[in-house]
């Protein structure tokens, strides 16, 4: 497919109808509206709100440096996209940026700020944001060719994205003070480790890999936050920690083995695009009670969850010794189950009716497999049937 180098908006009614509709427009470079058009202005082939407010494009093929206009206020979603510059000016007036503005901008080695205390820059070029919470880390150059980064003590909080696409990154150390926001290291494929200052009161690190602190003796919110991209092989999650963060796993694609520790969730595409990851393996406790056999089931049910979503290949529940309470649980709720089944029909067909009823039925079969008197593991071979 041909791309133009320039697009222009002659129609004076005509509205963008996509949420990024030039993405992947790699050597665009104008975009150009019509005078009296009611939605867009263009200004040096960029495009904004009709108000000028907005940046909402700038044109992808375009390279070197750009200096904001003074008169915008805010940059749209994914603004500057994929765009090929190395240096981005902010000056008077910018108050709002929107979601991943500088996404994919893998040639951009530092931001510059003029004359507007709402924002800085640090002497290597990251972008800060400031207010009455103190300082926040914005955005890190995706270009820069540093390999390791200590975040600054008077950083405060890391922004949604901060770091994503920095692909150069090895190495990221977290203050004493810093709070990460959402997805801060997506897409940094070489990062290795996560490194925290033992003076941090919300994070700890071990092996590389960030966890939450408890907040309180006892506290059960213990997470694994971040396992690093370039992290492989196999990993044995610490005891004590009590939940898998969403997306906590998500692209780590040399990462091939996971042996969880009892009592653990499992949060939202914890394991999405493990795409080695062929085997996750839960410990369970040295005696099951029947409580206990409880906690079992909501970290099981989710492990197979990911199983099928997310192509893992092997999935093990390896329990010590009384598994009778286990047993008996889920044998109970298969016939809770049938029961409901059953009562559901007899209310949907008509009694004078005699109706052969096919049940299609998923069953997901575990295979059990007996190693010893003390031990049972069960591997899958995970059957999944359609009856």
């Amino acid at each position: 497919m041909n791309i133009s180098k320039a697009v222009t908006f002659a129609d004076p009614s005509a509205q963008l109808k996509a949420k990024v509709p030039f993405r992947g427009c790699s050597s665009l470079l104008s975009i150009s509206v019509d005078a009296e058009h009611e939605n867009y202005y263009s200004e040096d082939g960029v495009l904004f709100s009709k108000d000028k407010s907005t940046l909402l494009q700038f044109p992808c093929g375009r390279t070197g440096g750009y200096v904001i206009p003074e008169f915008v206020n805010t940059l749209d979603d994914d603004a500057f996209e994929g765009c090929k510059l190395e240096n981005i000016t902010i000056q008077l007036g910018l108050t709002s940026l929107g979601v991943r503005p500088f996404r994919g901008c893998s040639n951009l080695k530092k931001f510059a700020v003029i004359g507007y205390p709402h924002y800085s820059v640090t002497d290597d070029g990251l972008l800060i944001e400031e207010d009455n919470f103190g300082k926040k880390l914005v955005k890190y150059p995706n270009g820069k060719t540093d390999e390791q980064y200590n975040i600054p003590t008077d950083i405060v909080n890391v922004a949604d994205y901060a770091f994503e696409d920095a692909i150069n990154l090895k190495s990221v150390k977290l203050n004493s003070q810093s709070r990460l926001g959402e997805k801060v290291f997506t897409g940094c494929i070489n990062l290795e480790e996560i490194k925290v200052d033992s003076g941090n009161t919300y994070y700890k690190s071990e092996s590389g890999v960030l966890f939450t602190k408890p907040l309180y003796q006892g506290d059960s919110s213990a997470t694994l936050v971040e396992f690093p991209l370039k992290k492989g092989g196999h990993y044995t999650i610490p005891k004590g920690i009590n939940h898998i963060g969403e997306r906590a796993f998500e692209g780590c694609k040399e990462l091939e083995s996971v042996l969880m520790p009892y009592g653990l969730s499992i949060k939202s595409k914890a394991f999405k695009d493990c795409v080695l990851l062929n085997n996750v393996t839960y410990l369970g406790p040295y005696a099951i009670s029947t409580s206990d056999a409880f906690k079992v089931v909501r970290v099981w049910i989710p492990l197979l969850f990911h199983a099928v979503i997310y192509g893992i290949t092997s999935v093990n529940i390896i329990c010590w010794r009384n598994l009778n309470a286990l047993i008996l649980l889920l044998l109970n709720l298969l016939v809770l189950l049938v029961s409901l089944l059953v009562l559901l029909l007899n209310l949907m067909i008509p009694p004078q009716s005699i109706v052969v009823l096919p049940l299609s039925i998923m069953i997901l079969l575990p295979y059990w497999t007996l190693h010893s008197a003390d031990i049972l593991s069960t591997r899958r071979s995970l059957l999944l049937s359609l009856l």
